[in-house]
């Protein structure tokens, strides 16, 4: 990637700032556009998870898509992520199984739009995390036509 324009200015002049950033994806935050929580050793969609990580989830769905249509979003990546207490190949399964699940969900909300699976696998962490860490994170990668 090219190195940002640095811009000096003027002696005398005030210092110019940054143009701010586009504000985030709605329902979101701008560098992980949506969340979704998972239960233990499952990739089934919850609208509460069991240890409480996620809540409302299902509707946050619908409210992701909405602003996707609206948005003219064009593209979406979906990576799955697993905890790490099962066997390395039961992780990976279970992590493409939670894309896939988001994955079809969104594509029932959304008409037009590319959704793939980019990244699934196990992630590290210690026990007291491992609830956040049963997910799967949606990313737009295509936002406007």
């Amino acid at each position: 990637a090219p190195a940002a324009a640095t811009y000096l200015p003027a002696a005398g002049a005030p210092a110019q700032q940054p143009a701010p950033g586009p504000a985030p994806f709605p329902g979101s935050s701008a560098g992980n556009p949506l969340t979704i929580y998972f239960n233990y050793d499952s990739p089934a969609l919850v609208d509460t998870t069991n240890e409480g990580v996620g809540s409302g989830q299902l509707a946050k769905l619908q409210l992701f898509a909405a602003h996707a249509q609206s948005a003219r979003v064009t593209a979406l990546t979906v990576n799955g992520y697993a905890s790490p207490e099962g066997s390395a190949a039961h992780n990976a399964t279970l992590a493409a199984n939670r894309a896939g699940a988001v994955r079809d969900r969104l594509a029932t909300l959304l008409s037009g739009v590319r959704i793939t699976i980019g990244t699934t696998t196990e992630l590290p962490g210690a026990q007291a995390t491992w609830p956040s860490l049963r997910r799967a994170d949606v990313f737009v990668t295509a936002p406007v036509i």
